[in-house]
């Protein structure tokens, strides 16, 4: 007399492929589901990486456009995937274009105001003078 485990075996083989096969194609979904939503989401930031502005309406990527070419460059070796690295790495490379950052991006005063928007005109200002100026435009003094 036959074991009645070995006649079903080949059933439970042949299920077990199944299941397999089964768990595989969700798998392969799944990790197509998630692929085309990272590349959508990247997509959707590449579009409006040029088109930020800062607190105060300025674009905050003024020079896209002349650096986008590097920029993919610099995607492509690998340098970083952070898009604001890369159009900082992008601008450094180029000499006339950070020349032109330089002047439409001006550093920001100790109150985060763009430059030129605090109330000094003297130029440099001594330590003191700072802190008194800041407190001023947060309208502590």
């Amino acid at each position: 007399m036959k074991d009645p485990g070995i006649r079903k075996a080949p059933q439970a083989a042949v299920e077990a492929s199944k299941l397999k096969s089964e768990y595989e194609a969700y798998r392969n979904n799944d990790i197509a589901t998630i692929t085309n939503a990272i590349k959508e989401a990247q997509a959707e930031a590449i579009t409006l990486f040029p088109q930020e502005k800062d607190a105060y309406g300025r674009l905050t990527h003024p020079h896209f456009n002349k650096v986008r070419a590097k920029m993919v460059e610099l995607l492509g070796r690998g340098a970083s995937e952070d898009l604001e690295e890369v159009y900082h790495m992008a601008v450094a490379s180029s000499p006339k274009v950070r020349q032109m950052e330089r002047k439409t991006n001006p550093s920001l005063s100790l109150t985060n105001s763009p430059a030129g928007t605090s109330s000094n005109k003297a130029g440099s200002l001594t330590l003191r003078q700072a802190w008194d100026q800041s407190l001023a435009e947060l309208g502590y003094k």
